[in-house]
This record gives structure tokens, sequence and C-alpha cells, in this order.
């Protein structure tokens, strides 16, 4: 059964394909101009009349970029800081993932913040001691486990989150006796050839951030939920080659092309994925779930935040840029934009309607504190070594 009937092309929203995205549009508002720039950093930079300070931002290319409007968008949150602060806004989107960006610099050519670390690379921002530690007044608005998911608060300051899910197609779940949807589909996938060969992963050992994340994810899950060896997944899906093995890809774009096309039937992507649909009119005949046990939900949560660089000769300026990611005006915008929650709770409390397809993160008891942003990397690293020692 084909997914590509239900299915959108969408517009790119996740924040991990780093180097594989393209821009819907030129900022008009800001009226910008693609420029090449040293190092590999790909630039957008304001055409304005320079007034005041400059302050340089390394972000992800879909940065806000999808929603109905983006240039809209992005107009607002920084044509908005540049006539707050009389300065001028400079984004710049490096290839391959932040945190590796940040670490290969060449001394002089880090930026003054960084927006979309996450739970798997600010911990190596941070053990790098690059970072300038700042506490926005606006952080009061954040759960404080929310402010403290990306390390200690102050360091990286969380401004969305959400849930990786498993997205599947409703018909093939039927036809498959419900092996998704309110039960562990880990184990399922594993041990049913014919759900193992339409499941499409980002694949961790190629280096894909929501394969790492997938991992994480699963090991976390099969150690402190089931209580099992975490490899049996994996030695699972590998018993049923070469004739119903999964389909993997390098990053989450390539992934989700091959589930739109109807190369698989289950896909990991992220729990918003059905609010995205409604609210885009492309159909209800996808749903996304998590791991159940018991009728308990368990999840990853992902979570984006925005760092200062001790570098930086803008302190000031970055830190009211830091406390303006989580004003308002911009936390407003997250939920129809970026496809995430934000971390403000009081944008959190006026989430559009759609979002109630969407499985709640408070139904859902986030893994993640098995595995503190801190040790993610090394922790991660290993459990690679291990997948490839398996064949994986």
């Amino acid at each position: 059964m084909s997914s590509s009937a239900s299915i959108d092309p969408r517009v790119p929203r996740a924040h991990r394909s780093w180097g594989q995205r393209s821009r819907v549009a030129a900022v008009l508002v800001l009226t910008v101009v693609l420029v090449a720039a040293a190092y590999g950093v790909v630039q957008y930079e304001s055409l304005r009349t320079p007034s005041g300070p400059t302050l340089t931002i390394w972000t992800y290319p879909s940065f806000f970029d999808s929603g109905l409007h983006p240039n809209r968008t992005l107009a607002t949150i920084v044509g908005g800081f540049e006539n707050l602060t009389g300065s001028t806004v400079v984004l710049e989107y490096p290839t391959g993932d932040l945190a590796s960006a940040l670490l290969s610099a060449r001394p002089g050519t880090l930026p003054d913040v960084v927006l979309g670390l996450d739970e798997i690379t600010a911990g190596q921002v941070e053990k790098a001691g690059l970072l300038f530690p700042y506490t926005p007044p606006n952080l009061v608005s954040v759960n404080a486990t929310l402010a403290g998911a990306l390390g200690p608060p102050g360091e990286v300051t969380p401004y969305e989150f959400g849930y990786l899910g498993l997205d599947y197609g409703r018909n093939f779940n039927n036809a498959s006796g419900r092996p998704f949807g309110g039960g562990d589909f880990f184990t399922n996938l594993s041990a049913q050839p014919a759900l193992a060969s339409q499941f499409i992963y980002e694949d961790p050992v190629a280096g894909s951030i929501v394969g790492e994340e997938f991992l994480a994810w699963q090991v976390e899950f099969y150690t402190h939920v089931l209580h099992e060896n975490w490899t049996g997944f994996w030695s699972g899906l590998l018993s049923h080659c070469p004739s119903s093995c999964p389909v993997t890809a390098p990053d989450w774009t390539d992934a989700f092309n091959a589930f739109s096309s109807g190369q698989g039937q289950s896909l990991v992507s992220y729990t918003t994925d059905t609010a995205y649909n409604a609210y885009f009119r492309y159909g209800g005949a996808v749903n996304s779930t998590v791991a159940f046990v018991g009728g308990h939900a368990y999840g990853w949560e992902t979570v984006y935040g925005a760092g200062i660089l001790r570098s930086s000769p803008r302190i000031p300026l970055a830190e009211r840029f830091v406390n303006w990611m989580l004003s308002g005006t911009v936390q407003s915008l997250v939920a129809t934009n970026e496809w995430e929650y934000p971390a403000n709770q009081t944008a959190l409390a006026d989430l559009p309607s759609v979002y109630s397809l969407a499985l709640s993160p408070s139904e859902i008891t986030p893994l993640d504190p098995y595995l503190p942003p801190l040790q993610a990397s090394q922790e991660i690293s290993q459990w690679i070594l291990e997948l490839v020692a398996l064949g994986v």
C-alpha cells in the first residue's frame, strides 16, 4: 500500500537534515541575498541600512520556515528584534550539524549566538567551554525540568521541544493487526518480518542525529522500561534480512521522501506530524505514536535551545536576543512554523486546535533523563560501535 496519496510533499521541517535542505523562499521583508561564506557557511544577510551593532547567529536552514508565511514569520522574529534594538541581524547556516561547526570553527569566525543546539549536541559545546553563561529573565516562564533539559540552566536556553514519533499508515496498521498505536512498536517491528520490511529509519551509523535520537530512545526504553538487552531489537531486525530488511536513510528528509513515495509504511519522525497534516489539509491517513507498555507512553523528547558564544564582543545584545526567543512574540510562532511545542508555558497553553490530534506531551514519559546531555555523545558513540559490530 502506498502512502503517497495521503502524505504531503511537505515544506521541509526537520531540524536535523543538515546540508540537505533548501530554503522555501527568500525573506522578502528583509531583502536577503545568498552569498558564499568561508568555512562552508551559507549566509543570508540583511541588506537593510546598518544601524548599530551587527549580531551574527548560526542556526539550521529550516529555522521557522515551515508555516504558511515563512517570509512574514522570519521578518517578525529577526526584523522585530532589529527594530527593537536598533541592530542588524545576520543569520548564517553552517554545513553539517551545529556542534561540529562550532567545534571546528577557526579562531575569530564564531557567531555571537547559536540557535538549535539539542539534547545530543548541546553537551558537546558545553564541554568545550564555548558558551557564555546567561539566565534570561523570560526563563521564569519555562518549566523547570525543560529549562535544564540541555544541561545546567544558563548554558543553553530551550525555546521549543517535541517528541520523536513513529508515523504509520492507518490502513496498513489496521490490515496488520494494529501493531502500532497503544503498544510496544519496538518489539513488534523486531519480531515481525512484514513490519520490519515496511520500517524506515534514519541511520545513526551514517551520522543522522535523528537516527542517534531514535537509538537513544530505543536503548533507554529497552534498558529502563523493558529491562532487556537493547541489542535484541536490532538483532531481531537483522534476522529478517535479506528478504524483509528495514529501509535506512542518511537523514530525515530522505527518510520522509521514502515514506511519502510508498517505500515503507512506518517512519521515525515526530508526533506533531498529525497536527501538521491537519493544518495543511493533507488528510488523516497517517498517525503517529510512541512506545506503550501497560498503557503507559514512553518517548524521546527533542529540545532545541539558544546559546551565547563566550567569544562574542556583543554579549549584552546576544543576551537580549536569547531572551527575545522566549518572548510572547516569538513563542506564539513556534507551533505552526517549527511544528514543535513552545517552551514558554503561556504560549504552550494557547496551541492551535490541530494539536489536539497529536499525542500530548503531558501523556508521555520522557526517557531523556537517563542520558544527560553531558554524556550523550560519549554513550551514543559507544552504542554505534556496538551496532556496527552487530552488522547494522
